[in-house]
């Protein structure tokens, strides 16, 4: 009845999707977590649809304590049902629920222990849907780490006075775009990961990204 009953939450496939994160994290495991997270309108509906969840849980708790306390109000055995009550399976699983959220958004909210990161690229587009999920991020107080960009033109690896005019067009675009999002964004940018010649796979590729991400 309980999982019949958890997906009427509203928020079903997103809350499922939160507890997930929240138990890794809780298990404390590992050092540190790294969620990468879809791309942003799901994001933030998975944060938004997380309060959705907490709402929908503070009204099944007050339910099902409603309902335990008129069985106790129509028995002749009360002493019974109320040690039976104090067992009762389904309001104690929503309770632990409860408290597993609680920490969880303390814990995503400790500037101490959580930043959210943003990935951009030097081109307009993902500068500007950065700069507005920032601001839907910063409204459910969880802690901005800063912004990485992404996929910028290595000009180290280029001759430059004997480049294609493509070549030579699109790094000036880039600078122009990396400019932008120093003036939007100042003292937030973290890294430049460039634009590597092959896809990021495997663990040398990686160790490539980890090294970019470690300069500013």
């Amino acid at each position: 009845p309980f999982i019949e009953i958890a997906t009427t939450n509203p928020a079903f496939e997103e809350s499922a999707m939160f507890d997930d994160m929240i138990n890794l994290m809780l298990k404390g495991e590992f050092d540190a977590y790294v969620f990468d997270t879809a791309p942003v309108a799901h994001t933030y509906r998975l944060l938004g649809m997380s309060k959705v969840y907490d709402l929908w849980l503070h009204k099944m708790i007050e339910s099902r304590k409603e309902a335990l306390s008129l069985r106790v109000k129509l028995s002749f055995r009360k002493e019974k049902i109320m040690e039976e009550i104090k067992k009762d399976p389904m309001l104690t699983s929503l309770l632990a629920t409860r408290e597993q959220i609680e920490k969880g958004r303390k814990l995503l909210t400790d500037n101490e222990r959580t930043a959210f990161l943003f990935v951009t690229l030097p081109l307009a587009l993902p500068i500007a849907v950065i700069e507005r999920f920032i601001g839907w991020v910063q409204a459910f107080e969880i802690p901005i780490g800063g912004v990485i960009v992404n996929q910028v033109l290595p000009k180290e690896e280029f001759d430059l006075t004997n480049i294609s005019p493509y070549i030579a067009n699109k790094i000036k675009e880039q600078e122009h775009y990396i400019e932008i999002i120093h003036n939007k964004f100042p003292g937030l940018v973290r890294a430049y990961v460039p634009l590597y010649e092959t896809e990021v796979t495997g663990i040398e590729m990686i160790a490539r990204v980890a090294e970019a991400l470690s300069k500013k």
